[in-house]
């Protein structure tokens, strides 16, 4: 199950406001019927076994991280997958960085490690 907690610091985002500290992500292998969508030409090949392989290492990040206040990388894809929790909705970035809308809406970030893929 996914959990998360709201974080009074999150409105100071000014390019993420609303975040929300998630607890612990879905694992790997309980994601299914996955859609992904590219949006720049140029970036790396995606696919379900790649994204099951990246949420297996895949670490929350705080909505008050600086990392989010300095991120400058482009968007890499938009993905849809559901898990037995429901549908996700994942905006992923070059770099690693992804938002992550929980199924109730809700949204949090999150750090894939893209290093020895």
């Amino acid at each position: 199950m996914v959990t998360c907690n709201p974080v009074d610091a999150q409105d100071n985002l000014s390019g993420f406001p609303g975040l929300v500290a998630i607890d612990k992500l879905p694992a790997g292998h309980t994601i299914q019927k996955v859609e992904i969508i590219k949006h720049s030409t140029g970036s790396p090949d995606l696919d379900t076994a790649l994204l099951i392989a990246l949420f297996d290492k895949a670490k929350p990040v705080h909505p008050d991280d600086n990392l989010l206040r300095n991120w400058s990388y482009t968007p890499w894809a938009s993905i849809t997958f559901t898990t037995q929790q429901g549908s996700y909705k994942l905006n992923l970035f070059l770099g690693g960085l992804g938002m992550l809308t929980l199924p109730d809406e809700r949204k949090g970030a999150v750090l894939f490690d893209l290093t020895n893929r």
